[in-house]
């Protein structure tokens, strides 16, 4: 079958070679750099590289940087299959291009830029592929089936129950004067919170205040996006 964890694994085997070729080990990759990985492969559609910091043996922080046009290239083999996958259905079908007004992604995977150009191949597909928010395809599939059968049923238990939540958690990180072990880490929205009219509503748990005695010093603030949920200490901001 094909689907996005390989294009994750294909982005990840880069990772690794570029981090062999500094001699930085790789025995615990997947334990410290999946989650990252992931969302790498996700930028991945809007920019032309990313990069990755990885950590060597003597503690020491390395960027890793993957071009689009190198991730495109080690892919490519998996562009293929997928074209492949299209052709048999097609077959199978007996249809054409022609006999399809649109084609709709639908998945996360269907963000990468190769994954539409891959239809650029085929005869009579002008202007028909269409991606709308793929993302969101299942979550908005289970909605409509839950509301359907909601209408068909008597019981009101039956109905959606839908609520809109983050999918991140966001907040601030506060340093003094550059120093890392002054850092306080203040969440003010989780993962999961639910939207209440188009909102979420959310104020700091406790007042900023300098660990120093210094008169004069100085905060920095940096605005974060994170996975970790409610509960969770952060470890990669």
């Amino acid at each position: 079958s094909i689907g996005g964890v390989l294009w994750t694994n294909e982005l990840a085997r880069l990772i690794k070679t570029d981090m062999i070729n500094r001699n930085i080990d790789i025995t615990d990759f997947d334990q410290l750099y999946g989650e990252k990985v992931e969302e790498k492969k996700i930028m991945l559609s809007v920019q032309d590289s990313i990069e990755i910091s990885v950590e060597d043996e003597n503690g020491y922080k390395q960027d890793i940087e993957i071009s689009r046009k190198r991730f495109d290239l080690q892919t490519e083999g998996l562009k293929l299959q997928c074209k492949e996958v299209v052709k048999r259905l097609m077959n199978k079908a007996k249809k054409t291009f022609d006999d399809i007004d649109k084609i709709v992604l639908v998945g996360g995977s269907s963000n990468m830029p190769q994954i539409k150009e891959m239809f650029l191949d085929f005869p009579g597909k002008d202007d028909k592929v269409v991606i709308y928010k793929p993302s969101e395809a299942i979550a908005r599939g289970a909605v409509l089936f839950a509301k359907r059968n909601g209408e068909q049923s008597d019981d009101a238990a039956l109905g959606p129950n839908i609520r809109e939540i983050s999918s991140h958690s966001y907040g601030i990180e506060v340093y003094e004067d550059d120093a890392a072990d002054t850092t306080q880490i203040k969440n003010i929205i989780f993962k999961g919170d639910e939207f209440v009219g188009g909102r979420i509503y959310a104020t700091l748990d406790r007042a900023i205040s300098p660990k120093s005695n210094k008169i004069k010093h100085k905060m920095f603030l940096k605005i974060y996006e994170s996975n970790f949920c409610k509960g969770e200490v952060p470890d990669d901001l």
